[in-house]
């Protein structure tokens, strides 16, 4: 059943995914609740007209929002995340289902204790968002909190009113004095910030092949090929393709129930291919929560070369 409903939402992107992009935006803060709890905040702030679904939906329904934190002994979480925002329940029109979602804004926060504040808490929350007749691929953003211990109160030393001992509170008061002047230096300059805006990460920069590519600009990728000779019989033909943030490309490899393919298709009465072509280095192949099985992929950019033999 997953991996149906991977596959029709797979074509639903496919034939509306493309006409906008970023309709939703994502905000990180923290908030201190005492000791060493604190609130890891994200915040949706959403495109009128669009949705962002919650943490609890239907089997057949949209990709769930959800979060996965890296593991590490520097903090726990207490309890799940809590939703909040502006909450819609009712009949879908896309899904043709009742589901909960998040119009304009979705607020989603997790409570931690923070055993190690050396250590980032760090990453990443699973989207999907549409309209009533869009819906946009389901998107990961890296997320990392930094918390900082709270300050403390400065110490108050009261003065005695008989003559102080060796081991009064006023001999001790230089000591303490000190120990806060350090607990200042040392503070970390970041302190005061704590919020944290999304910045998405920029594709990786590749140099201009030229080609005879025309293509619409909207595309979330963009296509580049040029040739190269190997000997007189013998030509690479080299395919670049530009993927936008957020998107991925998939492998000429991928299982039964998995997406469509990157195929190359050469009409070979001129020349001739030698086997598939060859993949840059870039493919990942990780679990996929669309498809719900592992998957190759690329993203931010991906080569492919494909060995000709010339005929003609």
């Amino acid at each position: 059943m997953k991996n149906i409903t991977g596959l029709i939402a797979f074509f639903l992107f496919l034939t509306f995914g493309l006409q906008a992009q970023n309709p939703v935006k994502w905000e990180f803060e923290i908030k201190q609740l005492g000791g060493n709890e604190y609130n890891l905040i994200f915040h949706a702030k959403i495109q009128e007209g669009w949705a962002v679904y919650s943490q609890h939906v239907g089997e057949d329904g949209p990709i769930p929002t959800s979060f996965e934190f890296e593991a590490g002994d520097h903090f726990t979480q207490v309890g799940k995340v809590a939703e909040s925002g502006h909450k819609k329940e009712g009949f879908d029109k896309v899904f043709k289902m009742n589901i909960t979602k998040f119009i304009e804004d979705g607020i989603f926060t997790q409570r931690v204790k923070v055993t190690d504040f050396s250590k980032p808490i760090t990453g990443y929350l699973t989207f999907m968002t549409c309209n009533d007749k869009t819906c946009m691929p389901p998107t990961d953003v890296d997320f990392s909190f930094s918390p900082q211990p709270a300050k403390q109160a400065p110490v108050e030393v009261k003065k005695e009113k008989t003559k102080p001992s060796s081991k009064s509170a006023p001999q001790a008061a230089p000591a303490e004095k000190k120990k806060k002047t350090t607990q200042k230096e040392t503070q970390p300059k970041t302190t005061k910030r704590t919020k944290t805006v999304e910045k998405a990460s920029a594709p990786v920069p590749t140099t201009p092949i030229p080609s005879t590519s025309k293509q619409d600009n909207k595309l979330p990728v963009q296509w580049t090929w040029t040739s190269k000779k190997v000997n007189d019989t013998e030509y690479d033909i080299i395919f670049k393709a530009t993927i936008d943030d957020g998107w991925y490309l998939y492998s000429q490899t991928v299982g039964e129930d998995g997406p469509l393919p990157t195929v190359f298709t050469f009409d070979e009465e001129n020349a001739k291919t030698q086997g598939l072509a060859k993949e840059s280095d870039n493919l990942e192949t990780k679990f996929d929560k669309v498809f719900g099985m592992k998957v190759s992929k690329f993203k931010h950019d991906a080569t492919f070369t494909q060995r000709v033999t010339v005929k003609d």
